[in-house]
């Protein structure tokens, strides 16, 4: 099989590594008092208690940066969009029937079904309410990406529930909806906000870059290659859950052909990304943050964007 590696982090400007740092802050210090009883915390803020790699922060901080914003206004914000991915994921990990999520039991496990899906709801519910002071068309951006998650998910319960592996067609309409429409909200929420007109353009940037990011996981998932915290015990393909990897084997690919198609799709969705930058100056430093998504052969030599490698003005 072939091996993969993935590109090192980048350096994170201070104001933004603050800002992150902030956000997690926000974030623990939820409580009884957010969430009315105790029964209803604990549940609540299981995940949160085990943070993920706050993406979605760090790309409505990067569109803040970019837009020449102080990301510190902005805090409220991407714990809003960090909430609503929490809650997408103790959802998700019941209809999967997932038992491990970030290293632990998934929030139904712990707690049972229904604590989950009140969880859950009360997530989504913090969220709507962080995100109020920012204004309606927040509110609406937000919305309608919580909104092509549920029917992303709904795509993605068919296949399972008819055991059938999706064309690829298939897969890049569910990974838009269910993965890649959040992320884009999270880069183009701050354009929202400030009425710029880069709106457009950063959330298609994002789009394609969540689709590459569930490409990425999906690889990372077929070789194993997930870290000490696996996300779910479940088998992609067993379960037949829409993965890169096995929708190309379908395909009548093998798993070798299939996993370095699955590598040039990811690389071929970052360069589409960053190319779709290149008449909005003030959104230049949101490629050097997509070089982070890419996966590659070990031992291939890295493919960066042309953006990518002109980037210094931001660093």
């Amino acid at each position: 099989m072939i091996e993969i590696e993935t590109p090192s982090s980048v350096d994170i400007p201070s104001n933004i590594k603050r800002s992150l740092s902030k956000t997690a802050a926000r974030l623990r210090a939820l409580g009884e008092q957010d969430f009315v009883n105790k029964q209803l915390e604990s549940p609540s803020t299981y995940l949160i208690r085990s943070p993920g790699k706050y993406v979605r922060p760090l790309l409505v901080f990067v569109g803040a940066t970019a837009l020449g914003k102080d990301p510190g206004r902005y805090v409220d914000l991407a714990a809003s969009i960090e909430l609503l991915h929490t809650a997408s994921l103790v959802h998700d990990d019941i209809i999967d029937g997932d038992t491990i999520r970030r290293g632990k039991s998934s929030v139904h496990i712990a707690y049972g079904v229904d604590s989950a899906i009140l969880a859950g709801d009360a997530l989504i519910s913090k969220s709507i309410l962080l995100a109020s002071p920012y204004g309606s068309e927040v509110i609406s951006a937000i919305s309608e990406a919580a909104m092509e998650m549920c029917a992303g998910e709904m795509l993605d319960y068919e296949c399972q529930s008819k055991r059938e592996v999706p064309s690829k067609k298939r897969y890049i309409e569910i990974a838009k909806l269910k993965s890649a429409s959040l992320i884009g909200t999270a880069a183009s929420i701050v354009a929202v906000h400030e009425h710029s007109g880069d709106i457009d353009a950063l959330r298609e940037f994002g789009v394609k870059v969540g689709t590459a990011f569930q490409i990425r996981d999906d690889v990372l998932n077929f070789a194993g290659m997930n870290d000490s915290r696996p996300k779910s015990t479940g088998n992609d393909a067993s379960g037949f859950r829409p993965n890169i990897v096995s929708v190309l084997q379908a395909a009548s690919a093998g798993p070798d052909d299939a996993l370095a198609r699955a590598l040039e799709l990811n690389n071929s969705l970052i360069d589409e990304a960053c190319r779709g930058l290149e008449a909005s100056a003030s959104a230049k430093q949101f490629t050097r943050y997509a070089d982070m998504i890419r996966v590659r052969a070990k031992g291939a030599s890295p493919r960066r964007s042309n953006d990518a490698l002109n980037y210094s003005a931001h660093a």
